[in-house]
């Protein structure tokens, strides 16, 4: 599938290669995206120090229910790799999030 006509908007190849031989204005689509390394350079350093909050809700509504509910007292090795698991997803998808605000950005005028 083309970049114009794909159905989401992922900023095409980060990295574009150019296969010898072929029309000098056609790249590859290969490795990640331009979407996936804004995502991946998104550090979050403001939820690391507690500048930005992201409430137990808010966190549902990106990543699914939290594992064993808002207020769960038993900790043990199976609820710790869920509630790692169920960061890392509310994480992502805020990494996405802004990842996808960078490449609209670049298309506004400035």
């Amino acid at each position: 599938m083309s970049s114009s006509t794909q159905l989401f908007n992922n900023g095409g190849s980060a990295f574009p290669l150019h296969v010898p031989g072929d029309d000098i204005t056609e790249y590859t689509q290969q490795g990640m995206t331009l979407r996936d390394y804004f995502a991946a350079k998104e550090t979050l350093t403001g939820f690391e120090m507690g500048v930005d909050k992201l409430s137990v809700a808010d966190a549902e509504i990106l990543a699914g229910p939290m594992p064993g509910g808002e207020g769960f007292t038993t900790i043990d090795a199976e609820h710790q790799l869920a509630m790692l698991k169920w960061q890392a997803k509310w994480r992502a998808a805020i990494r996405y999030i802004r990842a996808d605000a960078m490449i609209a950005a670049r298309k506004e005028a400035i």
